[in-house]
């Protein structure tokens, strides 16, 4: 991966804030733990939109559903708390 692209947004803070509680007691009431993409895929510039510098790099094809590479980078990003 040589780019990631971000896009702007003007403040996801309250978004994330909200979905987040939500899904956590949701999963925890099955003894599940929800792993936020939006902590994974956002920083301070936007959220990614991009994986690399290819018209198939792309993270999502709408608005809510990863493509074959976000999936493969998303996964890859949290991994490491699926297994442990």
């Amino acid at each position: 991966m040589n780019t990631l692209g971000h896009s702007k947004n003007a403040d996801i803070a309250p978004l994330m804030d909200s979905g987040w509680t939500l899904a956590c007691n949701a999963a925890a009431r099955f003894n599940a733990r929800y792993i936020p993409p939006m902590q994974t895929l956002c920083n301070d510039d936007g959220c990614l939109v991009r994986v690399g510098d290819m018209a198939g790099d792309l993270m999502q094809f709408d608005d809510n559903h990863f493509t074959v590479a976000g999936s493969k980078f998303f996964v890859g990003q949290i991994a490491h708390q699926i297994l442990n």
